[in-house]
């Protein structure tokens, strides 16, 4: 919504807490399977196709701390993601 309404400083502060949230997904009582996570990732990729760069930290900045969430979240989702949860 406030991507469509053009306040980009509030798009911006929504996806980097989103992309925050995703390395403490591990930590979560009951964490979505893998399936769920990518689907989820890849929306959140696609938003950020329409997210103008920032212009003192540079055009991908937002997408490199999506991939060092990413990373992080992998290398701690194998261990502790139960494989039978749905996406709701």
């Amino acid at each position: 919504m406030s991507l469509s309404l053009g306040l980009l400083s509030q798009t911006e502060s929504f996806l980097k807490a989103a992309i925050n949230l995703i390395s403490d997904i591990p930590s979560l009582p009951n964490p979505p399977n893998e399936a769920c996570l990518v689907t989820s990732i890849s929306s959140l990729t696609g938003i950020l196709v329409l997210v103008p760069g920032h212009p003192e930290q540079g055009p991908f900045h937002l997408l490199k701390g999506l991939l060092n969430a990413k990373s992080t979240l992998y290398s701690d989702v194998t261990q502790s993601v139960p494989s039978h949860r749905v996406c709701s």
